[in-house]
C-alpha cells in the first residue's frame, strides 16, 4: 500500500509527470481488480512524525491538481486528517508546517483556489476541526504572515471559503466555529497578532446580496472620499464574554496589539468609551488616590513632631497607626485621617489583588506586564496595613515599612499620567528605559562594584581607631565606588592599604570602566530607546489607556454598560435576512471615514460645446 505513497511523493519534474499519473492509473487498475482499492488508495503513514498523511495529503502538497482529482475520483477520502508531530503548531521548531491536517487546509495554506473548489464540491467539509479544534479558516489565519503577498491571498482564500460554506450549510456560520481554546478565528487573529487579516476580518464588506449577512462593514452613504460606515460590533465589544477587545488588549505576547487597536472599529470603539465614562472615573479615580496619598504625606510628616511633645511615647498606646492615645484630644482630625488611611489601604489591597487575578486568567506574564502598577498598587497598601500590625506589636524599626510605602505611594501617581497624551507618551518612554536600558546596565555595573569592591576591601588593612579610614570594609569600599561612579568620590591613594600605587590602579580602571564606558554606554542606549520607541509610543500610550478604560468598565454594573451601548453612536440595524428567513440585526458603531488614497482623484473635465447639441 505504500507504494502509491512513494510514487505520489515523486512527482517533481514535468519529464516524471506523465509517467507517475500512469503509474497511479495502473496501480488503482489493480487494487480494483483484488478489490482493495479504498484500503490502498487511503493508506495512510503510521511513523509518529508524518502519521495520518495519505497519497492525496502528498498530491496537494505536490500543488498536482490533475493527481488529486484521480484520486478523488477513484475514492480518496477528502477529510482525512494527518497527526503526525510535522504537522502539529509548534511556536519554537521551525522544521514543521501546520495547516490543519486535512487536505482542504493544505490547499487553501499553499494557495490552491481549483484544489479547494473541487475538494469543496467532492465533499470536503469546511467545518471540519483538527486536534486542536481549528477549522480551515483558523489554519489560514495561523498562516498569515503579515507580507502583501501572504496577506492578499489569505484573505481572498478565506473569503471564498467562508462564502462557499455558506452554500453548503446556510443555517452556520463558519466564522462563528471555536476551536478548544474557546477562539474564532478573528480571537484566534487577535490574539496571536496576525494584524492584517485581523483588520481584513473586522472591515469586511461584500456587496452581493446572496453573501451580505456576512459582512462585518455596512456602507451607509459615501460622497467622494467621505463615507459613512457600520461596523459590526458582534464579538468585538466588551458587553460580550471574551470579545476581541479584551484579547487584544490583554494579550500582553502579542507584540502588535498597539497597532491592533489603531484598526477601526477598535480605535473609535475606545475613544466612544473614554468619552463616554472613562475619563470621568479616571478624574474620580485620581482625586481619591491623590487625596490618599497626600493624608498618608501630612500625619507621616508630623509623626516626629508629636513625638517628640508627647515624650516619645511607645507604639502599644497608639490606636492609629501613627497617633498615641495622649493625644487624641488634642489631633481629633489626624485620628480620624488614620481610620481613614487603614480603610484606604484594605480597600487598596482588595482592588488590586482582584485586578491581578483578572490578568492571571490570561497568563502571569500579563500580571507583570499590563498589571505593572497593579503590583505597585497592592504592595504599597499591603506596605500600609504591615506597619499598623508592626507598630501594634511594637517591632521595631516598623517606621521603614512606612517610608517605603511613602515613596512607592508618590511613584504610583505616575499611573495618572496615561489619561494625557503628553504625559503619557513621556511615562511611556521612561518605563521602557527602566525596564530596558537601566536594568541592563545595573545588572553589569553590579558585577564591576562588586568585583572591584571585593578587590580593594582585601587590600584595606585594619586601620587605627584615631584615623578616618575612607575604606574600612566592604561595604564601605561599594560605597566610596559608587560615589566615583557619579563623580562624588576622589582617587586618592588609601593610606592604610597595601601595595598603594596597585590600589591607585585598580581606582583608575575601575573609573574608566564604569564612568567613562558604562555611563556613556547607558546614555547612548537611552538615545536609542528613545528614538526607536518614538514612532510607536503614542500607539502604546493608546494601549495604556485602552487597560484603563477596560479596568473601570468592569467595575460598572451590566446596565449601566448596556446603557452606555445604546448612546448616539451605537446603533441596532436591520442588514438583511438570515438564512432562516430571520432579520438579521447588528449592533453597530456609525463611524464617518475619509480616504483619499482609495478614490480616484483625477477627475476629467467634460467640456461640452453648445454647437453640438
Amino acid at each position: 500500500m505504500k507504494a502509491l505513497l512513494k510514487i505520489t511523493n515523486k512527482a517533481e519534474d514535468a519529464a516524471q509527470d506523465c509517467k507517475t499519473v500512469e503509474i497511479v492509473k495502473k496501480l488503482i487498475f489493480f487494487s480494483r481488480k483484488t478489490g482493495d482499492l479504498e484500503a490502498f488508495i487511503n493508506a495512510a503513514y503510521t511513523d509518529k512524525i508524518y502519521r495520518g498523511q495519505t497519497s492525496l495529503h502528498i498530491a496537494v502538497e505536490r500543488r498536482r491538481c490533475d493527481l488529486v482529482k484521480l484520486l478523488v475520483r477513484n475514492g480518496a477520502a477528502v477529510d482525512v486528517m494527518a497527526k503526525g508531530s510535522f504537522f502539529r503548531n509548534k511556536k519554537h521548531k521551525k522544521c514543521s508546517f501546520y495547516f490543519g491536517g486535512f487536505p482542504l487546509s493544505l490547499a487553501a495554506c499553499t494557495n490552491q483556489l481549483d484544489i479547494v473548489t473541487f475538494l469543496i464540491e467532492h465533499g470536503a467539509d469546511p467545518r471540519a476541526q483538527d486536534r486542536a479544534g481549528n477549522t480551515v479558516l483558523h489554519a489560514l489565519v495561523t498562516i498569515a504572515y503579515d507580507t502583501v503577498e501572504a496577506r492578499s491571498f489569505v484573505t481572498e482564500m478565506y473569503d471564498f471559503i467562508l462564502m462557499r460554506s455558506t452554500d453548503i450549510s446556510p443555517s452556520e456560520n463558519l466564522e462563528k466555529i471555536t476551536n478548544l481554546q474557546g477562539l474564532t478565528p478573528l480571537h484566534l487573529a487577535a490574539q496571536t497578532g496576525k494584524i492584517g487579516i485581523f483588520k481584513h476580518i473586522l472591515g469586511r464588506e461584500i456587496k452581493q446580496k446572496k453573501y451580505k449577512h456576512l459582512s462585518r462593514k455596512f456602507t451607509e452613504w459615501e460622497y467622494g472620499p467621505v463615507s459613512c460606515s457600520l461596523y459590526d460590533l458582534s464579538g468585538v465589544d466588551t458587553i460580550e464574554e471574551n470579545s476581541v477587545l479584551q484579547t487584544v488588549v490583554y494579550s500582553s505576547r502579542n507584540r502588535n496589539r498597539h497597532e491592533m487597536l489603531s484598526v477601526e472599529p477598535m480605535n473609535e470603539l475606545l475613544q466612544k468609551k473614554w468619552e463616554d465614562f472613562g475619563v470621568y472615573l479616571f478624574i474620580g479615580s485620581f482625586i481619591f488616590y491623590l487625596t490618599y496619598i497626600i493624608t498618608l504625606t501630612i500625619v507621616a510628616s508630623n509623626r516626629q513632631e508629636r513625638n517628640n511633645s508627647l515624650d516619645q511615647e511607645q507604639c502599644s498606646h497608639h490606636i492609629g497607626f501613627l497617633i498615641p492615645i495622649s493625644a487624641l484630644s488634642y489631633l481629633p482630625k489626624l485620628f480620624q485621617a488614620q481610620i481613614y488611611l487603614f480603610l484606604m489601604a484594605v480597600y487598596l489591597s482588595v482592588k488590586e489583588a482582584s485586578q491581578m487575578v483578572y490578568l492571571r486568567r490570561s497568563n502571569l506574564h500579563s500580571v507583570l506586564v499590563d498589571g505593572f502598577f497593579h503590583v505597585l498598587y497592592f504592595l504599597q497598601a499591603i506596605l500600609v496595613i504591615i506597619f499598623n500590625s508592626l507598630c501594634w506589636a511594637e517591632v521595631e524599626g516598623s517606621r521603614i515599612l512606612l517610608v517605603i510605602a511613602l515613596a512607592l505611594g508618590w511613584f504610583n501617581v505616575l499611573y495618572y499620567t496615561r489619561g494625557f497624551k503628553l504625559t503619557g507618551i513621556y511615562c511611556v518612554m521612561i518605563k521602557k528605559i527602566i525596564l530596558q536600558d537601566i536594568l541592563r546596565f545595573l545588572l553589569v555595573y553590579a558585577v564591576f562594584i562588586v568585583g572591584f569592591a571585593a578587590a580593594l576591601a582585601s587590600l584595606i588593612e585594619e586601620c587605627p581607631t584615631d584615623s578616618d579610614c575612607p575604606y574600612n570594609g566592604f561595604s564601605s569600599a561599594i560605597l566610596e565606588l559608587f560615589k566615583l561612579t557619579i563623580g562624588l568620590g576622589d582617587l586618592g591613594i588609601q593610606k592604610h592599604s597595601r601595595f598603594p600605587i596597585f590600589f591607585h590602579m585598580l581606582l583608575v580602571l575601575y573609573v574608566i570602566l564604569t564612568f567613562v564606558l558604562l555611563l556613556n554606554m547607558l546614555i547612548a542606549l537611552m538615545g536609542e530607546t528613545v528614538t526607536k520607541i518614538s514612532s510607536d509610543s503614542e500607539k502604546i500610550w493608546k494601549l495604556q489607556r485602552a487597560e484603563t478604560t477596560l479596568h473601570f468598565e468592569r467595575s460598572l454594573p451590566k446596565w449601566l454598560r448596556t446603557r452606555c451601548k445604546n448612546g448616539h453612536s451605537f446603533t441596532e440595524i436591520t442588514v438583511g435576512l438570515t438564512p432562516e428567513g430571520k432579520e438579521d440585526k447588528r449592533w453597530c458603531l456609525r463611524l464617518n471615514e475619509v480616504k483619499w488614497n482609495e478614490w480616484d482623484t483625477l477627475i476629467g473635465t467634460v467640456t461640452e460645446s453648445p454647437e453640438e447639441e
